[in-house]
């Protein structure tokens, strides 16, 4: 499984709302000296950075108007342990990493950090006097409802008010101004830092609508002589503007946070506490605690904590919940096993291989958010429009102002066309509809097994229109097999089994190892051989209960000069000679993966074409391609020949994604518009794919097009509804039908448009998200 890169990071973002937020950001970052592959996604409200100290970085965020979700944990000081003092929890906290902070108060030990800066591993083994509990992170989708209550009941209170024609206008004001100022703080706040920095966003747009209705209600108020006649006032708008934003905030975090819950239904899997051998006894220990080389016990129906080997005892793991296998696997001493995976029978005792970030489960996590944070081509349109976007919408908005007071339309009509362009045209529905269906996406294509490295595979990924499979490792499991045994006339199958296993025994080759493992199967006893001759690869000679005895390949024993019988030439023959005579041989083939041939079948329903590309003889390539239901078979291609074939296959109409799994297929597999590899396979094969597969199930390929398709059909229409929505609301909170139908667009309802705008692109994610999960 491929690393992160080890310089990256990614830290948590809270309080960005819209694109324009998360542009702004990111390209202030982008202007920090030696930063590099700068990235800010909206919908996964992270910024991933190479190149900065971490300092700089959060500070930099803070600085913008933003915060940096933080992980906080108490913990409580243990009997007959003496509290460090403040200065040395502080010194501590300064070794373990940046922006590592630590609080005494009596016996207890507040401790917070950033996540992806430090582990909570090293920041709890650093305080071993105290007793340490489950971490909690903040969420960076946190919503503050006081904010939320305090809007709606004013605003509800207000639209009460309003109706009651004898209501004193002091009244307003003073119902409207907590809403404003306490529920709307945060937009003035966030826009003043833009304003500052000399940009502008989401809330400079809603912060100058709802400022400029308050100021001037509020000097319709206090100041009426200004006036000719008394105008209206709009202390009621400005109120539910903020209500319908931070409503629509609410409902557009929850929808984003169900749009990744495969991330965090993965996360859930941690299970907090492992039961660890200490001596005699077996102690719970939080498993941010648990280190390599600890033993750790795992009961039936007991979650894996952590990733290991078993040491001892036997059962059955349910992987499902990683790799989509339904089947639980069986599991005895010398097996894997990965950390949030199921026991589900037979008591495991476990040495601790890899815990914290380096377990198979935070790996898959990482890679995921990764692939979410970063960004497919599709978006970079969506990107430079929301760039530009509220600055032309600021400059529309005082010119519709002026034409309205130009056009005689009086104050009252040009101040509400004016505030109803600023309102409505919000870039959000712009700005999440290609990251809400990428974190869909990629979310359930990680509950199947499936690991996109980028939005951009995923983009390429739905249009793949060939398929090309490797066939060792790949349509089969790689592994030799003794097909049938031919003996010369005179000597018994079993005998002759039991003499070859003997010498083969000494062989390190994979077709040796198959012949020696169908000998143990039988239960037979290997005798005692002396080697006289070796050629790795192809065979090997010895004495075997006085008997001189050669196994290999045809050419092996022609050169010691046996006579062979002319029919048996072919590849994937181990041929046996006994005292200078050919005594017999072995058909050896590679087994059949159980799902290779539904694969194939699904492949070609969902319209795709399909080759067998290998290494391996015509003969055998042939073999296995029809079992398997290929007609286009390519054999005996050498790895270069590979990276020609790739090369020579691509084209304008073909898209070709290359599945592999081995390090002869890494060239290939780089050189494809698409490479995926098979989990299983060499740790080359699986950091040159563009995808991963967790899992040896080929069915999975023809999966990771349909959710490339599907999430890419979702990001088309997500973009085209915001670009319609954008395109038309304008002109209308303008007012261009108020002379056709004598109606100018109450800001109130521009505030409802927009922030069902925005919803609908989040809410067509998720019912991405669960049509993908449907058809698992």
């Amino acid at each position: 499984m491929a690393a992160a890169s080890d310089n990256q990071l990614t830290i948590p973002v809270t309080g960005m709302h819209c694109a324009s937020c998360a542009a702004g950001l990111e390209r202030q970052l982008s202007q920090l000296p030696e930063a590099d592959q700068v990235a800010v996604n909206i919908a996964t409200h992270e910024a991933h950075i190479q190149g900065l100290p971490p300092r700089t970085i959060v500070e930099t965020i803070e600085s913008a108007g933003y915060g940096v979700a933080r992980s906080e944990v108490s913990l409580q000081l243990q009997k007959g342990q003496t509290a460090p003092g403040q200065k040395i929890v502080e010194a501590r906290c300064a070794a373990i990493g940046p922006l590592v902070r630590g609080k005494l108060s009596g016996e207890v030990l507040e401790l917070s950090w950033v996540p992806g800066l430090v582990e909570a591993e090293a920041v709890l083994r650093a305080f071993p006097e105290y007793t340490q509990a489950a971490v909690t992170t903040d969420s960076r989708h946190a919503f503050k409802h006081s904010r939320l209550i305090v809007a709606v009941l004013g605003a509800a209170v207000l639209m009460v008010l309003t109706m009651l024609l004898s209501t004193s206008s002091f009244v307003l004001f003073a119902v409207a101004t907590p809403v404003v100022f306490y529920s709307g703080g945060p937009f003035f706040r966030t826009a003043w830092a833009a304003l500052q920095r000399g940009t502008a966003n989401m809330y400079t747009l809603i912060a100058m609508g709802v400022g400029t209705a308050w100021t001037y209600s509020t000097v319709v108020v206090f100041w009426p002589g200004l006036f000719d006649s008394l105008p209206a006032v709009y202390f009621e708008a400005a109120a539910v503007i903020v209500a319908l934003v931070l409503v629509g905030q609410f409902l557009e975090s929850r929808a984003m946070a169900k749009t990744g819950s495969a991330i965090e239904a993965l996360l859930r899997l941690q299970v907090p506490v492992a039961r660890v051998q200490r001596g005699p006894h077996v102690v719970d220990v939080p498993v941010e605690a648990v280190q390599t080389g600890d033993i750790v016990i795992v009961r039936p129906g007991d979650q894996v904590p952590v990733d290991g080997q078993i040491v001892q005892g036997a059962g059955a793991v349910d992987e499902s919940m990683l790799t989509g296998e339904p089947l639980p696997v069986p599991k005895s001493a010398g097996a894997s096993v990965v950390a949030g995976t199921l026991n589900t029978e037979g008591v495991l005792t476990i040495r601790v291989t890899h815990t914290g970030h380096d377990t198979v489960l935070q790996q898959i996590v990482r890679l995921t958010r990764e692939a979410q944070g970063r960004k497919a081509p599709i978006q970079k349109l969506a990107d430079k429009v929301s760039g530009v976007f509220v600055p032309v919408v600021l400059v529309v908005a005082v010119i519709t102002f002026v034409v309205w007071m130009m056009a005689g339309g009086g104050l009252d009509h040009a101040l509400t066309a004016f505030v109803s362009v600023l309102i409505i045209a919000c870039p959000c529905a712009l700005g999440l509809a290609t990251p809400a269906a990428v974190v869909a996406a990629t979310g359930a294509g990680a509950s199947r097994g499936i690991l996109f490295k980028g939005a951009d595979a995923l983009e390429r990924t739905s249009h793949i229109t060939h398929i090309v499979l490797d066939k060792t490792g790949t349509l089969t499991t790689g592994t030799p097999v003794v097909a049938s045994i031919e003996a010369a006339e005179g000597t018994s199958e079993k005998d002759f089994l039991q003499i070859t296993a003997s010498l083969e025994a000494h062989s390190q080759h994979p077709l040796a190892e198959a012949i020696v493992k169908s000998a143990r199967a039988e239960g037979l006893v290997f005798s005692s051989v002396e080697v006289t001759d070796t050629a790795p690869g192809r065979g090997i000679c010895g004495v075997v209960e006085g008997r001189k005895v050669c196994v290999g390949s045809y050419v092996f024993l022609n050169e010691r000069g046996i006579d062979l019988p002319p029919v048996a030439t072919e590849d994937r023959r181990v041929h046996v000679a006994i005292e200078g005579q050919w005594a017999g041989q072995f058909m050896i083939t590679d087994t059949l993966r159980g799902t290779s041939r539904d694969a194939v079948a699904k492949l070609k329903a969902n319209g795709l074409g399909v080759t067998m590309l290998t290494g391996d003889n015509a003969k055998n390539a042939s073999i296995v391609a029809q079992e398997v239901g290929i007609e286009d078979v390519c054999a005996g291609v050498k790895p270069d020949g590979k990276l020609d074939f790739i090369a020579s296959r691509r084209g304008r109409r073909t898209v070709l994604a290359m599945v592999g799994d081995g390090i002869n297929d890494a060239p290939a597999l780089a050189e494809a518009d698409v490479g995926i590899a098979i989990g299983s396979g060499t740790q080359v094969a699986v950091k040159t794919a563009d995808i991963t597969l967790l899992r040896e199930d080929l069915r999975l390929v023809a999966d990771t097009v349909i959710v490339g398709r599907k999430a890419m059909s979702a990001i088309r229409q997500n973009l085209f509804f915001a670009f319609v929505y954008n395109t038309l609301s304008i002109p209308v909170a303008a007012g261009v039908l108020y002379g056709v139908l004598g109606v100018l667009l109450n800001p109130m309802l521009a505030s409802l448009a927009m922030t069902l705008s925005s919803l609908s692109v989040v809410l067509n994610s998720l019912r991405l998200s669960r049509a993908l999960k449907s058809q698992q």
